[in-house]
């Protein structure tokens, strides 16, 4: 990490805890590929999460990088590359990701909390089991191949998302809009859709055992 980011990351911290001299991070645009974030502040034992809540990382290359157990909660990765970044156990509540790269990323047990925007992000071949999406905005997302097997999917806005080839075993969409989805060749076993709006959703050649 150079020192530059190295500076922006301990300037937020202080914004954080309104210490005098902070500053909100802005990495928008920045390359921070294959970064440990865990290792990029000292905290000196001060808290049990590090914390990155609300900082800016609009069209930021994270490709690799590891966020897991931080909070990021309110943060902006609009267009952001995060394929192959480890999110599990993050506080990602109310992150906006829409046009967001997810390839392959990885998110079990990962807290969205709600409100959270989404729209048109990619989540092709990413390891999403167990992933909380309540109330989430998740409009034309990509979830090709993904991994959403126990998921929670209720209530969430779903509009024209794809799900072709994607393991939805005992995830939960009750409640959620799934208008003009496409289910083509995901596994649905002990999916459950109580009360969905599947209205025009493609459920061709689905896989149920």
């Amino acid at each position: 990490m150079n020192d530059k980011i190295q500076k922006i990351i301990d300037l937020h911290m202080k914004w954080r805890f309104k210490e005098p001299g902070g500053v909100r991070a802005d990495l928008s645009g920045v390359t921070l590929s294959e970064v440990d974030i865990k290792k990029t502040y000292n905290i000196k034992n001060r808290f049990d999460k590090y914390d990155l809540a609300e900082a800016n990382f609009q069209g930021a290359d994270l490709h690799g990088s590891n966020f897991r157990s931080v909070m990021v909660f309110c943060s902006d990765f609009t267009n952001a590359n995060l394929s192959y970044v480890d999110f599990r156990g993050a506080d990602m509540g109310n992150v906006v990701m829409d046009g967001a790269d997810l390839r392959h990323a990885q998110f079990q047990r990962t807290n969205f909390g709600v409100f959270v925007n989404l729209k048109y992000a990619s989540f092709v071949g990413a390891d999403l089991r167990s992933v909380n999406f309540r109330g989430a905005d998740l409009s034309c997302a990509d979830f090709t191949n993904a991994d959403l097997s126990g998921a929670i999917l209720t209530n969430a806005k779903l509009i024209s998302a794809n799900f072709e080839g994607a393991n939805l075993s005992g995830a939960d969409f009750e409640g959620a809009d799934l208008e003009r989805a496409d289910f083509h060749k995901a596994n649905l076993n002990g999916a459950n859709f109580h009360n969905a709006d599947l209205y025009r959703a493609d459920f061709h050649t689905i896989n149920i055992y």
